[in-house]
């Protein structure tokens, strides 16, 4: 294959069966292009789909996206079933963003929600509201 670009192609539509685009070269000649997650994110230009369907598609799964993820609440076994990636590989990346939420629950119990000195901090008041 040439590194010389011969032309735009020109999208004209879909396919019947919606799984591919349909694109015309300069010359005639008609092509389908599969839509996948990674086009589907080209086209809406977003970065962090595109790496992520990339890494799907070859097998792997970035660092990012196994953190984004943890964030966002699933679990190691979670993501490691949609993402057919070993699950030691997310779990490899989970240690830290488990330490970083321990942390923030950490310093958020030791805030004291007044400026009066000997008041309640976050922590004592809740222990207290669950205890009763």
């Amino acid at each position: 294959m040439s590194n010389r670009f011969a032309g735009d192609l020109k999208f004209v539509g879909l396919s019947q069966d919606g799984e591919h685009l349909i694109v015309v070269a300069p010359s005639g000649d008609e092509f389908r292009l599969r839509v996948t997650p990674m086009v589907r994110a080209a086209v809406r230009l977003d970065r962090s789909a595109m790496e992520a369907a990339k890494a799907d598609h070859e097998g792997t799964l970035p660092p990012r996206e196994i953190q984004t993820q943890i964030r966002a609440g699933r679990t190691a076994q979670e993501i490691s079933d949609s993402a057919h990636v070993p699950l030691e590989l997310v779990q490899r990346y989970e240690g830290p963003v488990l330490a970083e939420r321990a942390y923030m629950a950490e310093q958020a119990q030791k805030t004291t929600l007044s400026a009066e000195p000997g008041s309640p901090t976050l922590g004592e008041i809740t222990i207290d509201r669950l205890a009763a």
